[in-house]
C-alpha cells in the first residue's frame, strides 16, 4: 500500500509539472495536484482489486472527469484545465512505445497486441470522461430552475397567479 501511495504522490507531481509546462492558471494547481494523486491511486487500487485494467482506467477517468466538472463550476475555468492534466498518468504510453518498437523490429504479432491494448485503454479514458460529462450535464439540466426557465409549459406559481393571470 505504501508503494501505491508513493507512486500516487509522484503522479501528482508529474501532473502538476504537466500543468506548469502548459502554463495553466495558477488557481488550478491545487485541484490538478489532487486529481493526479487520485487518478493513479484509484487506477492502481482498482487494478489490484478488479484485476481488469480497462475497468480501472474507466472508473479512474470518470472520477477525474467529475472532479473536473465540479472544479470548473467552483473555480470558473474550463473543464479541460482540470481533466487533461488529471488523466496524463493514465495514458498508455508504454504500450504505444512497444507498438512502435515491435513495428521497427518487424514483430507484427506483438505490435498488434500492444496497439490493441493502447486503443482499448485510450477508449476507456475517453469513455470515462464522457460518462462524467454526461452525468454532470444531466444533473445541471434537471434542476428546478433549468426546468422552469426552459420549459415549453411555464409553471404557474402563486406569485404569477396573484398578478392577474
Amino acid at each position: 500500500m505504501i508503494k501505491i501511495i508513493i507512486e500516487s504522490i509522484i503522479s501528482a507531481f508529474a501532473t502538476l509539472g504537466f500543468s506548469l509546462f502548459y502554463d495553466s492558471p495558477k488557481k488550478s494547481y491545487k485541484v490538478v495536484f489532487v486529481s493526479g494523486f487520485i487518478s493513479w491511486f484509484l487506477y492502481k487500487n482498482l487494478t489490484n482489486i478488479l484485476n481488469n485494467k480497462f475497468v480501472a482506467i474507466l472508473l479512474a477517468s470518470a472520477v477525474i472527469g467529475i472532479i473536473g466538472e465540479i472544479s470548473s463550476t467552483k473555480i470558473h475555468m474550463p473543464v479541460t484545465v482540470f481533466v487533461i492534466p488529471g488523466i496524463i498518468s493514465l495514458v498508455p504510453g508504454a504500450d504505444m512505445y512497444y507498438t512502435m518498437y515491435y513495428i521497427i523490429e518487424q514483430n507484427s504479432k506483438l505490435a498488434l497486441h500492444h496497439a490493441g491494448n493502447s486503443m482499448v485503454f485510450a477508449c476507456s479514458i475517453a469513455l470515462g470522461i464522457l460518462i462524467a460529462s454526461l452525468f454532470s450535464k444531466s444533473i445541471r439540466h434537471n434542476t428546478n430552475a433549468h426546468v422552469y426557465n426552459n420549459s415549453i409549459f411555464k409553471i404557474k406559481t402563486k406569485k404569477h397567479l396573484t398578478k392577474g393571470e
